[in-house]
């Protein structure tokens, strides 16, 4: 499922919360599926921000511990960052 809006997640809250109960293997099928659903990906964009709040609002009734582990930093939606320098002028500055 592809949100549209990274700031409207109550739907994905719903339908999830509504089929992980119901759909157990298809949820487990999607999560086996996921390496190669991105293995040619072209976004290089991260939204970690609206992640965790989905995650935060999906888990808040039975608690838990929410795992990241990510290789960009966010630039889309809440708690985006910008990057400190400019990658091209790293090997300039090497003395």
């Amino acid at each position: 499922m592809c949100l549209l809006d990274l700031m409207d997640e109550i739907f994905f809250i719903i339908f999830m919360y509504g089929s992980v109960k119901r759909f157990v293997q298809a949820v487990r099928a999607f999560v086996e599926k996921l390496p190669v659903l991105f293995e040619h990906a072209s976004s290089s964009s991260n939204c970690l921000g609206s992640a965790l709040r989905i995650v935060h609002e999906l888990i808040a009734e039975i608690g838990g511990r929410i795992t990241v582990f990510q290789a960009s930093i966010p630039n889309l939606g809440p708690a985006s960052l910008k990057p400190r320098e400019d990658p091209n002028q790293r090997a300039a500055n090497v003395c």
